[in-house]
């Protein structure tokens, strides 16, 4: 019995659950309908108030519109009034003064029939005259068309020139960039040769410098005769006289080279100075100006190297020439010294 009672209540409790469910679906979609029926119901009520509103607002500006109308149409009939009474007042004005100058008609019609006779010739004169002026005109129009194609065949070939001197502008500022370079190579080479010079020169001042104890040495060291005999020849001062000459030029040679390098620096900085102007020139000048500048200074600078290349090479030469000097008349000391002990030795042999 307590086993079939739990069964029951087992079965009971199964069958709740599912009519639960279907209990709470139905009133799911028994709220889901209500919910659409109020709102389909509110939007009739809007759209029944709007519309009433509407016919409201309609109404008003239909009032509003006729009453402006109204005024508009009396405002015109006013003016047309006006306007009537005004022709009225002037057509009395002209009936009136035409009955007081009956007198007159006669001179009138006369003077009418004059001028419009005049008016008859001036307008068959306009109507001759018309067409020469149209032809002039027509002239005119087609001189103008030529100047005009004319300006513009001078303007395109104006932009072509334009356009040429800036493509020449652009090679020529590319070939004095190139110009600058090779100057400041040369103008490296240049220094190195002075310095080369220099330092050459330095080492045959010292070279004099270092002989000149042998200068100053008894002059019987040249000569085994002169000491033998004990008599003093004009030959025993000439080595004196000799390195006299040579230092003088030793110090010519330092002195040019001196001034070569002076005039070496202002050069560069002149050079310098013109290349700078050249090229930071003003746009505003005409290209023919600035090429002429360029190929000036260019001559200019190769006028100055070639020039001061000769001089370096007459400086070098003259500089060879005082060290191959120096170089000989040490030989000759060497060999005179040479000569003299030998000579003192065959004297000590014969005594």
């Amino acid at each position: 019995v307590d086993a079939l009672e739990n069964l029951r209540q087992e079965v009971l409790g199964g069958i709740h659950e599912p009519e639960n469910r279907f209990l709470g679906g139905r009133v799911l979609l028994d709220f889901h309908e209500l919910k659409f029926g109020i709102v389909t119901l509110q939007s009739f009520i809007r759209g029944e108030n709007s519309r009433k509103e509407y016919n409201v607002l309609k109404k008003q500006n239909h009032g509003t519109a006729l009453g402006s109308l109204n005024e508009h149409m009396t405002t015109v009939v006013h003016i047309q009034s006006v306007v009537r009474g005004w022709l009225a007042r002037k057509h009395f004005n002209h009936m009136r003064s035409w009955k007081n100058s009956g007198l007159d008609r006669s001179r009138s019609r006369r003077k009418s029939c004059s001028k419009n006779s005049e008016l008859k010739d001036l307008f068959e004169e306009n109507i001759q005259i018309l067409p020469q002026n149209v032809e002039e005109l027509q002239k005119r129009v087609v001189k103008a068309e030529a100047l005009l194609s004319e300006r513009e065949l001078e303007n395109t070939a104006l932009r072509e020139q334009i356009r040429l001197f800036e493509i020449r502008w652009s090679e020529y500022e590319s070939k004095m960039k190139a110009v600058e370079e090779m100057w400041q190579s040369q103008m490296a080479s240049l220094q190195k040769n002075v310095a080369a010079a220099k330092k050459t020169l330095g080492s045959g001042i010292s070279d004099v410098q270092i002989g000149r104890p042998d200068d100053a040495l008894s002059p019987n060291f040249y000569d085994s005769e002169d000491t033998i005999s004990g008599i003093q020849t004009p030959s025993q001062t000439t080595p004196i006289r000799i390195g006299d000459s040579r230092r003088g030029s030793s110090v010519v040679i330092l002195d040019t080279i001196d001034n070569l390098s002076k005039e070496f620096e202002q050069r560069k900085q002149n050079f310098d100075n013109d290349a700078k102007a050249v090229t930071n020139v003003n746009r505003g000048r005409a290209p023919s100006k600035q090429i002429e500048d360029y190929n000036n200074l260019k001559k200019k600078f190769e006028m100055w190297k070639k020039e001061y290349r000769n001089r370096l090479r007459e400086a070098k030469t003259r500089l060879v020439k005082g060290v191959q000097a120096e170089s000989g008349g040490v030989g000759d000391r060497q060999t005179r010294n040479w000569w003299g002990k030998l000579s003192k030795r065959g004297k000590e042999r014969v005594v």
